[in-house]
């Protein structure tokens, strides 16, 4: 029959006793032949008489540790540094997983064995629980260190070049090499002084170098096996000089309405390179024209009597092939505008005045009121200023034809202008004129039966020259005349008559105020007896001798 051992536990029920009391009995003996003999025999227990025991104190469990290389299991003892107060025989009662790796209770009770799992090597963790056999227990920590046998990779320098401004990638991987042929990643790329770096992608480093910067810098870079092992190594960057372009400066400039302004565009426009710069277009006006003045300069024109904002651009290179765009703001202030006065037209008949609105068809472009300032002198006529917008033209007596005349016009803030009113005189028939040239005297007495001369002197004020008919009417003291000058004329009867004479141009128009005399007719007075007288014409001396 084989032997059996292990431990076995009884639950004693003893008279006189209270139950669950502990006790320690000095020996025992059974002897099984099979499970079934121990689970079902009865058990006789041969003993001193029980003592009551102390009570049971718990086991204390020290934390371990423990190393394996990777994939390697390991047993640890972790008995070994347990204790119990009561010294009590302690076993593992159970055991935790590691997070990654397994636990297993060896059979002995004391000995854990910690697989780690595949491919993981560094620190794992886990708990196990003991147990005295009398009730007590205690839980502390196994810590374990699972050694790679990976072989690190080797990390090795590099050297780039890159130009001014131009960020450069670097695959530094490439030349790196891993002993047991793992794929190796970049982990980090830190260390430029000269600029910034950063990883990219799982090879490489991307280096940019500080603004305007050309010169020596480096880096460096880590790279790992993904198996623990790690290496770094450090990359040589050269940032050769590149040229660098201007910067163009946005500028101001201001003018006045209509007056064109030159702004120096590159004052204020720097170059990295000290290069000297100098203007190549100045285009892209709003508001006006702009044009090249000089290397340095652009000249902008604003539009006609325009005034607001208004900008340009520019473009500004440093003979290098470097260029930069800049945009100069203009500020247009305004500007009185002077009136337009326009040339009118008038037309008026002879002998009669005409007023011409003569601001009526003038302009202002800033909306000012005009006025007329004075009215210039005419060829033909006199003109006068009536009212504020109007000038009067009154042509020459009996003139007819073309005139002209000239007004000025303001619009009260300095500005004026000047136009010329064109006047088209129309001829109008002037009736002819009428006079007596003989007798002179308003009246005439003569006696009846005594003659007067009459003479007269008839034009035309238009000058035609053409005088259809004269006619002179004696009043009825003697037969009317129809020649200009019709001599004697003998008034045979008493009365005061009023002799007109007249004239009918071609147009059978009269004098309208014909000229006329008035003649006194009268009777003569009766004859007067004279007597006679009687002279002695010879001898002629008052006494006369003679002899006897």
């Amino acid at each position: 029959m084989p032997h059996v051992s292990g431990r076995l536990q009884l639950t004693l029920l003893m008279c006189g006793y209270a139950a669950l009391l502990p006790f320690r009995a000095e020996s025992a003996a059974a002897e099984l032949r099979q499970p079934a003999d121990f689970l079902e025999s009865p058990v006789v227990v041969r003993g001193a008489p029980a003592t009551r025991l102390p009570q049971n104190s718990n086991p204390i469990a020290q934390p371990d540790g423990a190393s394996t290389l990777e994939g390697i299991a390991v047993d640890i003892d972790v008995l070994a540094n347990d204790s119990d107060p009561d010294g009590d025989s302690l076993l593992v009662s159970s055991a935790t997983q590691g997070s990654n790796g397994s636990v297993t209770v060896a059979p002995d009770g004391r000995t854990l064995t910690y697989t780690p799992a595949p491919g993981f090597s560094g620190t794992d963790e886990f708990d196990y629980t003991i147990d005295d056999g009398a009730g007590g227990s205690a839980t502390a920590r196994v810590t374990v260190q699972v050694q790679s046998d990976n072989s690190p990779p080797e990390a090795n320098d590099d050297v780039t070049v890159t130009s001014e401004d131009s960020p450069v990638t670097t695959n530094v991987v490439g030349n790196d090499t891993d002993p047991d042929g793992d794929p190796l990643d970049v982990t980090f790329c830190s260390g430029a002084e000269k600029g910034t770096v950063s990883v990219t992608g799982s090879s490489s480093c991307t280096y940019a170098p500080a603004a305007d910067y050309n010169g020596p810098d480096g880096y460096d870079y880590g790279v790992s096996d993904g198996r623990g092992g790690e290496d770094t190594a450090r990359v040589s960057v050269t940032v050769s000089a590149a040229n660098d372009p201007p910067v163009a400066v946005s500028d101001a400039a201001s003018t006045s309405e209509d007056t064109p302004v030159t702004t120096n565009v590159i004052q204020n426009d720097t170059d990295a390179d000290g290069d000297g710069l100098s203007v190549t277009a100045c285009s892209g006006a709003e508001n006006g024209s702009v044009s090249r003045a000089s290397a340095t300069s652009c000249t902008f024109t604003p539009a006609a009597d325009y005034s607001g904002p208004a900008s340009y651009g520019y473009t500004v290179s440093d003979g290098k092939g470097g260029s930069d765009a800049g945009t100069v703001s203009v500020t247009v202030g305004g500007a009185n505008d002077p009136p337009v006065a326009v040339s009118d037209a008038a037309s008026t008949p002879e002998d009669a005045a005409v007023t011409t609105v003569v601001t009526a068809n003038d302009s202002d472009r800033d909306g000012d009121a005009l006025t007329v300032t004075s009215c210039g002198n005419a060829s033909h006529g006199t003109v006068t200023r009536s009212g504020t917008t109007n000038c009067t033209y009154s042509p020459a007596a009996n003139y007819n034809g073309p005139d002209s005349y000239t007004y000025a016009v303001g619009d009260g803030k300095g500005g004026s202008d000047n136009a010329t009113v064109s006047v088209t005189v129309v001829p109008v028939n002037d009736p002819p004129e009428t006079r007596i040239d003989t007798p002179v005297a308003p009246l005439t007495t003569i006696q009846v039966g005594q003659t007067v001369a009459f003479a007269g002197t008839a034009s035309d004020p238009d000058g035609s020259g053409t005088l259809a008919s004269y006619s002179w009417n004696f009043g009825g003291g003697a037969t009317s005349s129809t020649k200009q000058d019709p001599g004697p004329v003998t008034f045979r009867t008493p009365g005061l008559f009023t002799v007109v004479f007249n004239v009918l141009d071609e147009r059978n128009v009269g004098d309208p105020t014909p000229d006329t005399r008035q003649i006194q007719v009268i009777q003569p007075p009766p004859p007067t007896n004279t007597p006679p007288q009687a002279r002695i014409d010879t001898p002629a001396a008052g006494i006369t001798r003679i002899q006897v």
